[in-house]
């Protein structure tokens, strides 16, 4: 991976728990990369569809139905997103 690739993946990490942080009322360094949003930080159905539009909006992507498994924590998130946006 390159240091370009590292800088990308850690602001990518940053906006999503700037996200999650501003929509489930939680301190962003009380978010932890292995978070779980349900399990862990107790996000509702509400909380998740807020979530994944937050992530469509702030990433210029969006995120079928079927994807949905993988934005469920915050590590799966990171991956997904890096992979979306290398393929843009």
């Amino acid at each position: 991976m390159s240091d370009s690739n590292l800088y990308e993946k850690k602001e990518i990490i940053i906006k999503i728990k700037q996200i999650v942080s501003e929509i489930l009322g939680i301190q962003l360094n009380e978010i932890k990369l292995y978070d779980h949003l349900i399990n862990n930080l107790n996000a509702d159905s509400l909380a998740m569809f807020e979530i994944r539009a937050a992530l469509e909006d702030r990433f210029n992507i969006l995120i079928p139905d079927r994807d949905i498994t993988n934005i469920l924590a915050i590590n799966s998130i990171v991956n997904y997103l890096t992979k979306k946006i290398e393929n843009l």
